[in-house]
């Protein structure tokens, strides 16, 4: 297997390590373990970061990441009190009722995201950079699932995605091209995704060829690079969960 090939299981890992022994909670690891199968965002930043001239580190590259799938768990947690209240079920099975729980269980994420961040990124501008993007898309992400009707949108979490690319281009060395940002979203919407609404497949009637192309332009630099990252785009949109 490549490097490449193996991101997924070593993610898997490395968030698993986090929320067992750095927080300490086995209902967190469980409930990510068996409701949020999708890794989309932490391979895609793996995958821009590595794509990039300055060839990030395997290890560089996943800490960003777990501190990406961080953000986009404590986003999912929150917003699954706005799913239950409108399809007038429990929060979860993993938390019953228990709104305030979830919500808490998604703030204790926070800290471990930004311990993160500042492992993999060695300037400190750029790391206030990147906490302040993965906050505000969360929110963001949020805001769309509270005005959203009940069904299941995947849109809600394509401004995790982009902030995602973001934060691999920045490591790499690419720059902070709004180009990244903008189409990594794009592609977000057609990626199979479990939301707390519910699984959602990809859009047979989204056409993201062009944006994995202006991603691809924006990232990577060399054409074994280009290539490699197309190849694991087409994957993503294909698979969803990659595992």
């Amino acid at each position: 297997m490549t490097p490449e090939e193996l991101f997924p299981t070593r993610l898997d890992e490395r968030l698993t390590e986090t929320l067992q022994d750095d927080i300490g909670s086995a209902r967190l690891s469980e409930f990510v373990s068996e409701t949020v199968p999708s890794r989309f965002s932490g391979q895609l930043l793996v995958a821009v970061a590595r794509a990039g001239p300055n060839r990030v580190a395997a290890d560089t590259a996943l800490d960003a990441a777990v501190a990406v799938e961080l953000t986009w768990f404590h986003q999912y947690l929150h917003t699954l009190p706005v799913a239950a209240s409108e399809s007038q079920q429990n929060v979860h099975p993993s938390y019953g009722d228990d709104a305030t729980t979830a919500i808490l269980d998604g703030d204790r994420l926070q800290s471990p995201a930004f311990v993160c961040l500042s492992s993999a990124i060695d300037d400190p501008g750029t790391t206030k950079r990147c906490y302040k993007l993965l906050a505000s898309r969360s929110v963001e992400g949020y805001e769309r699932i509270a005005q959203a009707d009940n069904a299941p949108d995947p849109r809600s979490f394509a401004p995790i995605a982009g902030v995602a690319a973001v934060v691999g281009s920045l490591l790499s060395g690419a720059g902070e091209d709004p180009a990244v940002e903008q189409n990594a979203r794009y592609i977000a919407r057609s990626v199979p995704i479990q939301t707390p609404a519910g699984w959602v497949d990809r859009s047979a009637s989204e056409d993201v060829t062009p944006a994995v192309e202006r991603l691809i332009d924006a990232v990577a630099f060399s054409p074994a690079d280009q290539e490699r990252l197309r190849d694991l785009l087409c994957q993503f949109i294909e698979q969803g969960t990659l595992r």
